[in-house]
């Protein structure tokens, strides 16, 4: 009975799908549109507890990441890049998630 049940549950831990990271990449899209500056970037990250860089000289970029919660198998990471101009204004970001389960 214990047997069927482990085989049962992990069956369905890992074949539940991807995690969905629409609502935190729509917050993301939502709080930080081109211009924004980078202590709002950097604000914005922080409430979404992402773990992330400070501003990079050499490229005027931040680079953030936030791992999905580890109740399940397979999971993920949300990566993004925030990439800035001369002044400090948000010209570009992008994101992708990196599965990192086992």
């Amino acid at each position: 009975m214990t047997r069927v049940v482990l085989v049962l549950i992990t069956s369905t831990v890992a074949c539940s799908g991807p995690y969905d990271w629409s609502p935190t990449q729509q917050a993301l899209d939502h709080s930080l549109p081109v211009g924004s500056s980078v202590a709002r970037v950097s604000a914005v990250l922080d409430s979404l507890g992402f773990d992330h860089s400070q501003l990079d000289p050499k490229d005027s970029t931040i680079h953030g990441r936030k791992q999905e919660p580890r109740s399940r198998m397979v999971f993920g990471t949300l990566q993004v890049v925030f990439q800035f101009d001369g002044e400090g204004r948000l010209m570009h970001d992008s994101s992708h998630v990196i599965f990192t389960g086992p």
